[in-house]
């Protein structure tokens, strides 16, 4: 979304110097709303990490992931 800001924010300033007055304006416009967006989702969704546990899964230690590991391998060569 912000590269949509950037992006109408740089066809504003080109329609201005080229003389697009109204053009340009609607642009800037655009730019302008979608960095308010950007900037309150942003907010918005800070808040609400901060009120939930959104942290990731643990990751399981080496001794599991080596016993999944093995168990993998001993399966896949029953399979060929």
């Amino acid at each position: 979304m912000l590269m949509y800001a950037l992006i109408f924010l740089i066809v504003a300033i080109i329609l201005g110097v080229l003389g697009f007055g109204s053009l340009s304006g609607t642009a800037a416009l655009i730019a302008k709303v979608l960095v308010v967006v950007f900037s309150l989702s942003c907010l918005w969704f800070h808040s609400c990490g901060a009120r939930n546990d959104l942290s990731p899964v643990p990751m399981p230690n080496k001794k599991v992931a080596a016993a999944n590991a093995g168990g993998l391998h001993q399966l896949l060569m029953r399979t060929s």
